[in-house]
Formats: structure tokens, sequence, C-alpha cells
């Protein structure tokens, strides 16, 4: 799928985002979630902080 047509990115981010909502992030190897969280780190994103803060926004929605 991933090599198919234009939007190859699109395509591999949600299908990742899918099967990830699926299994679970405890389902990836260990050392492929470090290197994908220290890879982001080196671009000044930090997918942790990110990931926290979204799941602080919809509990507190949820709260409402």
């Amino acid at each position: 799928v991933i090599n198919f047509g234009r939007d190859n990115d699109t395509v591999g981010a949600i299908t990742g985002a899918i099967i990830g909502a699926m299994i679970g992030a405890d389902a990836l190897p260990s050392q492929m979630v470090i290197t994908v969280l220290k890879s982001n780190r080196e671009l000044g994103i930090d997918l942790e902080d990110k990931a926290f803060r979204l799941t602080q926004l919809l509990v507190k929605r949820q709260a409402k």
C-alpha cells in the first residue's frame, strides 16, 4: 500500500494510526519506540509531550 500512488506518506501514516489504535503502543518493539522518539526529538518534536497534552485535553472535555 505504501509504495503506490502519490500520497504514500499519508497512506502510511493513516495505516499506522489505525493499526496502532487497534493493537496499542505496548505491542510495538521497544527499540522502535525509542528510535522514533529520539529521531523526532532531534527535529524538535516531543511526541510524548504531545500525546500527554492531547490526552489531558480529551479527559478534560469528557469531564464536561
